[in-house]
Order: C-alpha cells, then structure tokens, then sequence
C-alpha cells in the first residue's frame, strides 16, 4: 500500500482537475498501509515475546526503523505548512526523504516472514505461501516503479 500511495501522490498531483482527489487517496492508501503495519508491528513483538530461544536482530532493527518513519510521517501530516508558507519547501524535502527510506526499507529486506512462516508451521499451506510470494512481488516491483 505504500508504493500505491506514492504513486498516486507522485503521478496524480500533475492533473489539475485531480487537485484535493490525489491528496485524499494518498493519504487513503498511506493511512492504511500505517495501521496494518502498527498491526505487523504489535504481532512482531508477540512473536519475539513468545520466542525465547530464536532472535531475529536484523529484521527487529529494521522493523523498528521502519515503524519511526512511519510514525515520523503521520506526525508530519500535522505539522504541514500552507502551500505559501516559506518553510513549505523543507518540510516536502523532509516527506520525500522520509517517504522514499520509509518504502525502501519496506520492499528491500529479504522475506525472512517467510522463513518465520516455513520455521514455525511444520506444513504450511501451499496457498499461503502463494499468496506471500505474491504479495512481496507485488511491493518489490511497485517500488521498482516509484524509484
């Protein structure tokens, strides 16, 4: 949902006759795509919580620094300057910059969910690993796209 939000706010704001629309779906797709991380946020401490003797370092790390900048973000939706105000062009510096780690470390990690998913279930279903693999391919490529 990431990917789809920045493209919407980069590909749509051109059109004039989309001018509030484009902003309400990005904030659409980015608002949601915050709560469903919050979500695999919150399930990732459970799962460490419950795991004593298997650590994930490198994917916490990452889950926790992509969980910041998200909230870095949400934060900055309250903070925007008016379309005229002089500080305007370092706070889009700052969304951009933000938004662009923020997606970036979202699609690049290796799916170690998946590995996660193979360790604990000892069959998994061929449906769900389907329906991950696609799902990573669909982010790995939508940013591909943003970039």
């Amino acid at each position: 949902m990431l990917p789809t939000g920045a493209i919407i706010a980069r590909y749509l704001q051109v059109f004039k006759s989309a001018d509030s629309a484009w902003f309400y779906l990005h904030i659409i797709c980015q608002t949601s795509a915050y709560i469903v991380g919050v979500g695999g946020w919150a399930y990732g401490l459970k799962l460490g919580h419950d795991s004593v003797a298997v650590e994930y370092d490198t994917h916490r790390a990452v889950g926790i620094t992509i969980f910041c900048l998200g909230t870095l973000q949400v934060f900055a939706l309250f903070l925007r300057p008016k379309k005229d105000h002089k500080y305007r062009i370092f706070w889009n510096f700052y969304h951009y910059l933000v938004g662009y780690a923020t997606i970036i470390l979202c699609v690049s990690p290796p799916p170690s969910w998946l590995y996660l998913t193979l360790r604990l279930s000892p069959s998994p279903s061929f449906p769900l690993l389907l329906f991950c693999a696609f799902i990573r391919l669909t982010y790995s490529l939508s940013s591909f796209s943003v970039l």
